[in-house]
């Protein structure tokens, strides 16, 4: 495996605030209806408790950041922020998940810092975020639609308790990441009661359905400068 830390290229993976990313599993157990990793890496061949099943800790990966992390150091390379994990949720229910502390052990070691974007409501390696780091959470709709779309997901509320959870305990920044946005009204009232650091909005691709009429106009009135919404062609822009 080849530096497995990588620069994006869609500004999906950038809304976070990280300027890299690296997944470290090779698959989510969520089975969330709206994911797209299933059917562009396996063309809809595998079913969603195939690919639940297949979850594991990506062979070599541990190894391979650090020897990328060690070449970066010897070429005087500067700080970056690590997203863990743009793809598949870097704490996947049911699986070891010390590969994901190691990984930041590593980053941390090596200088630089670390976001983390999760749906798994389990407290995990706190201790080693500090004030540089962030704790993000992904949330897109109420419990009567996460049944269909996010079946294997813990409730939002859940989600949200434990990114305060991070900030108490390690002085991390928050954020709050609604992708993608299924229910606008559901991201107005988030904004409007949750206050993190930063919120990222991803709307749906074409032929999704979005309920509720709510304008980026009232989303930037509630949120201010903290927020970043993506349009369907993944085109960041500041509301």
């Amino acid at each position: 495996m080849k530096d497995p830390i990588y620069f994006p290229e869609r500004e999906i993976e950038n809304g976070s605030g990280a300027d890299c990313c690296v997944n470290l599993y090779t698959a989510c157990d969520m089975r969330c209806e709206y994911c797209d990793v299933r059917f562009r890496r396996h063309k809809a061949a595998m079913t969603a408790e195939e690919f639940a099943a297949s979850t594991k800790p990506r062979e070599g990966i541990l190894r391979a950041m650090v020897y990328q992390l060690a070449r970066w150091r010897g070429d005087g390379e500067g700080e970056h922020n690590v997203l863990l994990s743009p793809l598949c949720d870097p704490y996947p229910v049911g699986c070891d998940t010390s590969v994901t502390r190691t990984a930041i052990q590593i980053i941390k070691e090596h200088g630089h810092r670390v976001t983390i974007l999760t749906k798994n409501p389990q407290e995990r390696d706190f201790d080693l975020l500090d004030e540089n780091d962030t704790y993000g959470v992904s949330i897109c709709c109420n419990d009567e639609l996460r049944a269909y779309y996010e079946p294997k997901a813990p409730d939002p509320l859940t989600r949200v308790k434990l990114m305060f959870d991070a900030e108490m305990k390690s002085k991390c920044k928050t954020m709050l990441y609604i992708a993608p946005l299924i229910d606008a009204r559901f991201a107005r009232d988030a904004i409007r009661h949750i206050r993190v650091n930063r919120y990222v909005i991803v709307r749906p691709r074409n032929g999704f359905p979005v309920k509720g009429a709510v304008s980026d106009v009232e989303l930037a009135e509630l949120a201010g400068d903290r927020m970043i919404v993506f349009e369907r062609e993944w085109k960041a822009e500041k509301v």
